[in-house]
């Protein structure tokens, strides 16, 4: 299902523009949805993935010329080659969207805007189909809400890749797949990103964040984070969520709640109030 702005075809519907205040049925058999910036993917239960929305920057992977489509279209490069997808992300900022997935053969692949190498390092240009990437033994892949991917591996090591301005490789000095270093003996066993940030949460339930706070404590502070720290706030989370503002589930003494920090303009932290929570 669906709802929400259309102005590209993102809603799925079979029409391009107008706002659907009520959710509409999209398709059937899905087993994960991701959306991104003015387009959706989504998988199904047979491993296939389906794209639809913008593609100003190929972030369909369908290889198609149109500048939108309004209906799902499944990414035939990975059923035409027998590939199976177990896990999908969409991320990418304006129209400058791209996607990730992730075969049973724990590869990853990648499309859509390469403006900052969120797609590839071997060059700047767009890719309107999936490309394979280098990495391999892959668990998990997070699409940011900008244009830095991200990736863990079966041993709880976080790779990034991608743009590095606010330090959202978690370093100065950042290779073209960069490791995120957690500490000595943190072993992370989930990601998340949102707008030029990005969270882990070790086997001991403890949550490391880092890159920009974008001035409205999206990290839990107001100044940008140029390393992973621990953000003791939310220790004892079992899932977070990121974004301008970012969601936890669970935490220190709030087993099952939901906590919130970063930008709350439209009450977005569910707290009863407009004020940034930082």
């Amino acid at each position: 299902y669906s709802w929400g702005n259309n102005t590209y075809g993102q809603l799925g519907l079979g029409y391009t523009g107008g706002i659907e205040t009520a959710p509409q049925k999209v398709m059937t058999n899905v087993v994960k949805i991701a959306a991104g910036p003015y387009f959706a993917v989504a998988l199904d239960k047979d491993g296939k993935v389906y794209a639809w929305g913008d593609n100003y920057s190929g972030q369909l992977g369908t290889g198609e010329s149109a500048v939108t489509v309004n209906i799902p279209h499944e990414v035939t490069s990975f059923s035409d080659n027998e590939i199976k997808i177990t896990d999908i992300s969409a991320g990418g900022y304006d129209r400058y969207g791209f996607a990730l997935a992730l075969t049973e053969e724990m590869m990853v692949y990648a499309w859509g805007a390469n403006n900052l190498h969120q797609v590839s390092a071997l060059n700047a240009q767009s890719y309107n189909v999936p490309t394979l990437t280098s990495l391999t033994r892959i668990t998990e892949v997070s699409a940011g809400d900008y244009a830095t991917g991200y990736a863990l591996t079966e041993t709880g090591t976080v790779k990034a890749w991608g743009n590095n301005t606010h330090r959202e490789h978690g370093t100065a000095t950042p290779a073209a797949v960069s490791n995120v270093t957690l500490g000595s003996g943190n072993r992370a066993v989930a990601i998340d990103s949102g707008y030029a940030a990005a969270y882990a949460i070790t086997a001991n339930k403890r949550v490391y964040g880092w890159g920009a706070n974008n001035g409205v404590g999206t990290l839990g502070s107001t100044a940008s984070v140029t390393y992973p720290v621990q953000l003791t706030a939310l220790d004892g989370t079992v899932a977070v969520a990121g974004g301008l503002t970012t969601l936890a589930l669970g935490g220190t003494d709030n087993n099952g709640r939901i906590l919130a920090a970063g930008l709350n303009t439209s009450g977005q932290a569910g707290r009863g109030d407009y004020a940034n929570v930082a």
